[in-house]
């Protein structure tokens, strides 16, 4: 579950709130100030809720960032625990995909779904302790299943492409006629607007003006500098 919920913003469409990842995401990193989350394009370099080194970029807060990954002695999430043992208990059907099926509590929450009377599958490589509880077991990749499920189903799946982002800053002088100066984080450039080619100061030229307008534009009372 944590693997198929590390893309589930960007990739499946599904909503954050409709996700529970109990043992985390190595993708995102949460601000201990606002709660806002962020999902990124690389791994945390840390585990346990320990900051990351990056601020929030949420107007008016500039919290610390801290990672969204649970070491062994962390407990599991109370909220988002608690919707999936209700989700678990409801479901018809409970899939379970590319997980061994092994780490307590988690391990056992398909199994309130049996006990509802709903059924239980299993799609995983290697054998599990929950697979004499399952109505069905298929010993095969993830991809593979599933991409013959979407297929009778004829749901068409998109193509995945890559992209990956930068962070710029700009420099904003708070007055027209004041020397201080308050650098800012501006929006992430993304890959996908880049030009299909290695980036040159002439092609990144335009971007860059364009974020930092609108860098400026989201400043209470902002001139760029030149600099």
């Amino acid at each position: 579950m944590p693997t198929l919920s590390g893309f589930g913003q960007t990739v499946s469409g599904v909503p954050r709130s409709q996700l529970a990842e109990l043992h985390g995401n190595c993708f995102a990193e949460r601000c201990k100030k606002c709660k806002t989350e962020y999902v990124r394009d690389f791994e945390m370099d840390t585990v346990g809720f320990k900051q990351t080194g990056r601020r929030c970029t949420k107007p008016g807060c500039r919290g610390m960032l801290v990672d969204h990954i649970l070491d062994w002695e962390d407990a599991l999430p109370p909220a988002e625990l608690k919707a999936t043992e209700q989700h678990a208990s409801s479901a018809g059907p409970s899939l379970c995909l590319g997980t061994s099926l092994q780490i307590i509590p988690a391990a056992n929450l398909p199994l309130r779904t049996v006990r509802s009377g709903g059924k239980l599958a299993i799609v995983n490589l290697q054998a599990t302790p929950k697979d004499k509880k399952a109505h069905c077991v298929i010993h095969a990749r993830v991809d593979e299943v599933m991409s013959v499920i979407m297929q009778q189903l004829d749901i068409p799946i998109p193509a995945y492409t890559r992209t990956d982002r930068v962070q710029l800053s700009h420099i904003a002088k708070l007055t027209s006629s004041s020397s201080q100066q308050q650098q800012e984080p501006i929006i992430f450039i993304s890959s996908s607007q880049a030009p299909q080619q290695p980036l040159q100061a002439a092609t990144l030229l335009p971007l860059l003006q364009q974020q930092l307008l609108l860098g400026a534009l989201a400043s209470s009372s902002g001139r760029l500098s030149s600099e």
